[in-house]
């Protein structure tokens, strides 16, 4: 009860934020664009919060296609004397549905206006000691996702919605076999055109202070940086204060609970045509 009640006051509050701080929409002179999100699990959307706010406020349609629910994590609990943050264990269905309600108060802040869940399996694939393995050709190779109904699924959903841009994470985000799969396969959807002839394949790295190379480790040219110190354009606010007051609807996750660190920036690399 209090945590459907949460999402409802939280839904409100962002409907409010939503409607606030916004210059007057690019869309309404006829620049729009239409964009797609390609993403793991629900609040992966929070690692571009800038960019999804300055698409909010340019008027572009945003949607976004989620492979799995989330329900393999844990609920977030809080932060120990330590600063490490805690978790309990609840039932993958329970998880689910609390992710899913968290999901669209998230959606509605950020200007994601449809989204699909493709409900692949939140599931780790694990070496003899019980670590996570990283290889993301030994994470697909054991059949954990269905390729095939993915490919399917996300094949249907284009149809009907062909993206001028195409988003998914870098390689360079961190090691997850999850968002690596996504990445991977994304990349081989696009190489197939299945996105259209003229559609822009983007990767996005949170913390892009921290990569070494100005062009990744994928080394592809920068498409944009945005510093989160920064003011959203058109408002006061720093693009941390709004990504953070949206990120807050998951209250589950730690990306609900704990800011982005100072000085960071997000950065989207752009793919070039092979």
């Amino acid at each position: 009860m209090y945590q459907k009640s949460f999402l409802l006051l939280f839904a409100g509050v962002l409907f409010c934020f939503a409607c606030s701080d916004r210059p007057i929409s690019k869309a309404q002179h006829g620049e729009e664009k239409r964009i797609l999100l390609l993403l793991a699990h629900p609040d992966d959307e929070t690692m571009l919060g800038s960019f999804l706010l300055q698409w909010r406020n340019a008027g572009h349609e945003v949607r976004a296609i989620y492979f799995t629910a989330g329900e393999g994590g844990k609920m977030f609990k809080g932060l120990d004397e330590h600063g490490q943050a805690q978790y309990e264990v609840v039932a993958a269905e329970e998880l689910k549905k609390i992710r899913c309600q968290e999901l669209q108060s998230a959606a509605l802040g950020y200007g994601i206006d449809d989204h699909l869940m493709l409900d692949q399996g939140d599931v780790p694939l694990r070496d003899q000691q019980g670590k996570p393995v990283r290889d993301v050709n030994l994470f697909l190779g054991a059949n954990i996702w269905d390729q095939g109904t993915i490919a399917q699924k996300i094949k249907a959903y284009v149809a009907s919605y062909q993206a001028d841009i195409v988003v998914t994470m870098s390689m360079d985000q961190d090691a997850h076999a999850h968002h690596k799969a996504v990445r991977f396969i994304t990349q081989q959807l696009w190489d197939q055109q299945v996105f259209g002839k003229k559609a822009k394949l983007l990767l996005a790295v949170e913390e892009g202070y921290r990569i070494d190379s100005s062009k990744g480790k994928e080394n592809l040219p920068v498409w944009q940086t945005n510093r989160l110190t920064n003011a959203l354009p058109g408002t006061k606010k720093t693009y941390a204060e709004q990504s953070f007051a949206v990120a807050q609807a998951h209250q589950s996750q730690a990306a609900g609970h704990i800011p982005a660190p100072k000085n960071s920036t997000e950065t989207l690399y752009i793919v070039e045509k092979r």
